[in-house]
């Protein structure tokens, strides 16, 4: 009988790990839920964190080819300061300048 040759699982290990990374997007959003906590000591607002943070309910709706938002993100999203909200999407736009990096310049 002739032996069979077993493939190797690091190339299977590798595929499932690129296939469960994160996109971009999603990693965009983690680091605006981080900036919340920075966001409420910068505009010393009660609760910008707690309503930037309950926008985690919206990230599967930040994807491109996403569904519609639940009632769950809508209902988050009503609730959220308004200046916070702002504050916080100023501060993640200024993020690639921060780290030396390149402007994010997006058209719609």
């Amino acid at each position: 009988m002739a032996a069979v040759q077993r493939s190797s699982p690091v190339p299977r290990r590798a595929a499932a790990a690129a296939a469960a990374a994160p996109p971009p997007l999603l990693l965009m959003a983690v680091a605006l839920l981080c900036l919340a906590a920075q966001t409420k000591t910068a505009m010393g607002a009660g609760n910008c964190t707690d309503d930037i943070t309950s926008l985690a309910a919206c990230a599967p709706f930040v994807l491109p080819g996403a569904s519609a938002p639940n009632s769950q993100c809508c209902s988050a999203l009503g609730s959220v300061e308004r200046s916070c909200l702002c504050s916080t999407l100023n501060i993640l736009t200024s993020l690639p300048s921060s780290c030396s990096l390149s402007p994010v310049r997006c058209s719609t």
